[in-house]
């Protein structure tokens, strides 16, 4: 007999209790390692059921860019727009730039087709710079016709298609504040489109926060 804090139970039936537990324990490790497994998603699948998800907005045009050239301003080394980071190299010019498709908003003004889309770039100094590009749809292909640098180091929060052109909300720091201080002066910037080119507006507000 053996004693357990609710009384007596036989030896016998306890031994045929841990056999059939251990038998249950070796036919679930058998079955888990040698049973049928459920295939992970592939990247492809995982990517579709973002896209479908509620999360991307309506009249999403940032993959319309994908895979047309770029060309850096400032250095003019053209890359090849992807999702992911891309890194160039030419002799003494090296850089990375990368492409910001969730800001990307289309523009119909002057009877044609805009996209005024936001690029980052690093041109082998301590800077990453902003910019606001144009691109124009020609002959069913959109064509980079115009940048503006917003500024080094800024936090971009906004970019919203208006009547003509776009209106920007960036966090930049004062004149009087270094580069590497956190930009929390809010710019509202106004641009618009004229003869295929990015104008800036003048008037922009900002604010201290």
């Amino acid at each position: 007999m053996f004693l357990y804090p609710g009384g007596y139970v036989n030896l016998y039936y306890m031994k045929k209790i841990l056999l059939l537990i251990f038998c249950l324990v070796i036919l679930f490790v058998v079955w888990y390692v040698f049973g049928p497994k459920k295939e992970s998603p592939t990247i492809a699948e995982d990517t579709e059921t973002i896209l479908d998800s509620e999360i991307v907005r309506e009249g999403w045009v940032g993959d319309d860019l994908i895979g047309l050239p770029f060309t850096v301003p400032g250095v003019e080394q053209e890359i090849i727009i992807a999702q992911d980071i891309v890194d160039y190299k030419n002799g003494d010019s090296v850089g990375s730039v990368i492409y910001l498709p969730e800001h990307a908003v289309r523009v119909n003004t002057e009877s044609k087709d805009f996209i005024v889309a936001p690029f980052a770039a690093n041109t082998g100094g301590s800077g990453t710079f902003v910019y606001l590009v144009l691109y124009v749809k020609e002959a069913e292909k959109y064509i980079q016709a115009d940048s503006f640098l917003l500024g080094d180091r800024i936090k971009l929060e906004k970019v919203s298609s208006v009547s003509g052109g776009v209106e920007v909300v960036v966090y930049d720091r004062l004149p009087d504040e270094p580069y590497s201080a956190m930009p929390t002066q809010k710019k509202y910037l106004s641009f618009i489109i004229m003869d295929g080119k990015l104008q800036a507006k003048t008037n922009s507000n900002s604010s201290n926060e």
